[in-house]
């Protein structure tokens, strides 16, 4: 069998670079859109927080100062919050419910069973 010589290519061997006119290198530009579907896709399989939780409890602040003065929140009540909205997030709703709140509180509660379990 005869092998023939393969012929370099625009992309050298995969990278991300481009050799362009004049030998310059030309970093590789994904279409639009590409980058936010990984991100998303990114985002959907973690059940890490969007929000930094200090942003988002001066957000619930700010919400609830409006409706009422003088209000105060819990840490747990905010983090129950935050994870309620992931749980609505999950349901494909934009509207946090009571039952996503529930779902938020036993998840909380079987991850602190689970913490204990792991200490003993």
């Amino acid at each position: 069998m005869v092998r023939s010589k393969q012929t370099p290519s625009k992309y050298a061997g995969g990278s991300s670079k481009i050799i362009g006119k004049g030998g310059v290198i030309i970093p590789k530009r994904y279409p639009s859109g590409i980058v936010a579907l990984r991100e998303i896709r990114r985002y959907q399989n973690t059940t890490e927080l969007l929000i930094p939780k200090l942003r988002f409890r001066r957000l619930a602040l700010e919400i609830a100062l409006n409706l009422k003065i003088d209000i105060f929140f819990q840490t747990e009540a905010i983090a129950a919050l935050q994870e309620a909205n992931l749980c609505a997030i999950h349901a494909k709703r934009f509207t946090i419910m009571p039952e996503d709140i529930h779902l938020a509180f036993r998840i909380q509660r079987e991850r602190d069973n689970i913490l204990l379990l792991e200490e003993l």
